[in-house]
């Protein structure tokens, strides 16, 4: 049988062909969803990370307030405790220099009593104010002790976050690639 010129010999069955391009067509859509959803992702990891970093600092800053008002509290009473004590040691004195009078006879027993009295409540306020002054220590301790936590919360989740977001942006480099071989084919 002779051929002639531009006579189609035989006819390749396209269908395959077509079936095949179908197929990476959706595993190219399918792709780029997954592209869109990554950086989606990302876009919430990165919201989640600027949103925890701002309650962050706010707590911290709450914490560091609270802080500075328990050591002013602290000072204060640091200050009237040496008040205090200036007021014990004269009450003090006092006393000694009554004990005479009140042996002459001078003076009469119930002035020592009420200058006694004055010396054993001046002493019982500065027991008073020092069992408030090392609450307060002790309060300073434990805010201090909150806030080094705190801080360390959100190092922890910002580091996880990160990761997260590295993790995430892995993803869609490996996704880029099954886009870009999919087109070559």
């Amino acid at each position: 049988q002779t051929v002639k010129i531009g006579q189609v010999l035989l006819e390749l069955d396209t269908d395959l062909a077509k079936s095949e391009v179908e197929r990476l067509e959706q595993l190219l859509n399918v792709a780029q969803l997954e592209l869109i959803e990554k950086k989606s992702l990302i876009d919430r990891a990165l919201m989640e990370v600027q949103t925890r970093q701002a309650i962050a600092l706010a707590d911290s800053q709450g914490q560091q307030a609270a802080i500075a008002q328990s050591e002013a509290k602290a000072a204060t009473l640091i200050g009237q405790i040496s008040q205090q004590e200036a007021a014990k040691a004269a009450s003090e004195e006092r006393v000694e220099r009554l004990k005479p009078l009140v042996e002459e006879g001078s003076l009469s027993q119930e002035a020592l009593f009420q200058a006694d009295q004055n010396l054993r409540e001046r002493t019982l306020a500065i027991s008073q104010s020092q069992g408030e002054l090392n609450q307060t220590k002790a309060e300073i301790n434990r805010l201090q002790a909150g806030l080094d936590q705190k801080i360390g919360e959100g190092n922890t989740t910002k580091l996880q976050t990160e990761q997260r977001i590295q993790q995430l942006q892995m993803e869609m480099t490996q996704i880029r690639a099954k886009i870009t071989e999919n087109r070559n084919l």
